[in-house]
């Protein structure tokens, strides 16, 4: 379904096409003539004729391939087309060249379903013609990124609270090593301002390491959220407060500010605690371009990734949250001044912003890049609450980070949970293996995910693992009215 789904976007949601003509295909299946197993070749593409049309590949991506083949006929003289789709699955750079702009590529495919067997005139040795076309669609990131977590899940490497929370199997036992007490809380300051309804929801979350929250539009779940995100840290008296981490994610960037700004309320005053805001890799080069780099509406995601799947592209983050967010930060000096790299970062943009040629600008951005990934190591580690959607939790940066322990998250709220198809929770729930607490919170009555398959949403695609946990037995919803 993941898979259907994932077609269906990038042939609808405008990725970016590419194609090749006159290439060179080699067929590495023994016998294409017949319907038998899927045929495998690959073909390269030099990188003149990528920087002629003003491309490149990188290795994580997975593009959709149409593949033509024009031919006459040996007995009627017809002139023929034959056709083919399949899937690039592998993407692979020549390993004599250094310069990463400037290698060959070669794209392995295989083929899922063509108009019939190939021509014998394609099969004939030696298996490498000139005349084939091909076109070249980019599965959007976000489809890439659940695939990817999906993968991870299949894999067991998932730790097994979420797995059992993914197979509405047995939940750990309750764990209140780092929590105060529900009855201690309940009659706690820390409650405050809540009303009966939202402090039952509160207890629910210190109670049980998984809690669900649920509750119609107006009823205060993302006040909440914000201090179940506070209660999650433990108690203002508990000194070793620095060991906690609180993961915050929501569908779209519009709910993670939301959510900010709620998060903001609770633990301003607090100089123990930080907060971090994580955006796409497109906006963080929207807001930090770098020389001949493509802007984000020109990226082969659309302009952020992270919108595509709630239907908006056109998201810009708030100028009064740029003083949290990580790629502002690591960039702005004044906003960390206490982080011993970001003066540095600012200092290699600008030389690298102001290089003279092409040349030099690549021979400086290999050490702006090894400064930014060190300034914003810096900041995760410093970091109490860090929040993004629950795309951007699927960055690889962000997952070798938790691998290394410079982030150690321990708590995991995710908001909109009722309009996050199932792969997409996936991306925060396969983040870490050291989860104590997972909250949903959402309102299942209302929207659903939105899908674009019809026959994948036929099949329950569009219903969201809060939908499907809150219909179970086994977890009553815990609603704020």
């Amino acid at each position: 379904l993941c898979w259907m789904e994932s077609v269906t976007s990038a042939l609808q949601a405008g990725s970016q096409r590419l194609q090749l003509e006159a290439i060179q295909v080699t067929w590495i299946t023994p016998d294409l003539s017949t319907d038998g197993p899927a045929a495998v070749g690959e073909f390269s593409v030099p990188a003149d004729i990528l920087e002629e049309l003003g491309t490149t590949f990188e290795v994580q991506v997975v593009m959709l391939l149409c593949l033509h083949y024009r031919y006459t006929e040996s007995v009627s003289g017809q002139e023929k087309c034959w056709s083919a789709h399949g899937v690039v699955d592998r993407i692979a750079a020549s390993l004599d060249d250094a310069d990463v702009e400037s290698k060959d590529w070669t794209l392995r495919f295989t083929i899922t379903q063509s108009s019939s067997g190939l021509p014998s005139a394609a099969v004939a040795l030696p298996r490498q013609y000139q005349n084939f076309v091909a076109e070249l669609i980019w599965v959007p990131y976000p489809h890439l990124a659940q695939l990817n977590a999906f993968g991870l899940f299949l894999h067991g490497r998932v730790c097994g609270f979420a797995k059992d929370v993914i197979l509405r199997s047995s939940l750990p036992a309750e764990s209140n090593t780092w929590m105060a007490s529900p009855t201690h809380c309940l009659n706690s300051t820390c409650l405050d301002g809540l009303n009966l309804s939202q402090r039952a929801a509160a207890n629910s979350v210190l109670s049980k390491p998984m809690a669900m929250i649920q509750g119609p539009p107006g009823t205060g779940k993302s006040f909440t959220a914000g201090r179940i995100t506070r209660l999650l840290l433990g108690e203002v008296s508990d000194t070793d407060i620095s060991r906690h981490t609180v993961v915050y994610c929501a569908s779209s960037n519009k709910a993670v500010d939301i959510g900010t700004y709620s998060v903001l309320r609770e633990v301003s005053g607090d100089l123990r605690l930080s907060l971090l805001r994580l955006c796409s890799s497109d906006i963080e080069q929207h807001d930090w371009p770098l020389p001949d780099q493509k802007v984000a509406a020109e990226l082969p995601f659309s302009a952020v990734a992270d919108e595509q799947l709630s239907g908006n592209t056109t998201y810009v983050l708030p100028e009064d949250l740029r003083p949290y967010a990580l790629h502002w930060r690591v960039h702005e000096p004044g906003l960390s001044p206490h982080n011993p790299y970001s003066a540095k970062v600012r200092q290699f943009y600008d030389a690298l912003m102001s290089a003279a040629t092409k040349q030099e600008a690549k021979e400086k951005r290999a050490a702006y890049n090894a400064l930014v990934t060190q300034a914003k190591s810096w900041e995760l580690q410093q970091a109490s609450v860090v929040l993004m959607t629950c795309m951007t939790a699927a960055r690889e940066s962000l997952r070798k980070a938790v691998a290394k322990s410079e982030f150690q998250p321990t708590g995991l709220i995710v908001d909109e949970a009722g309009m996050v198809m199932e792969p997409e929770i996936m991306c925060p729930l396969s983040l870490s293996e050291t989860w104590d607490r997972i909250v949903l919170i959402g309102d299942h009555k209302q929207l659903q995910p939105i899908v674009l398959n019809r026959r994948a949403a036929d099949l329950g695609y569009n219903v969201s693992l809060f939908e499907r946990l809150a219909q179970s037995q086994d977890h009553a919803d815990s609603p704020v009215p």
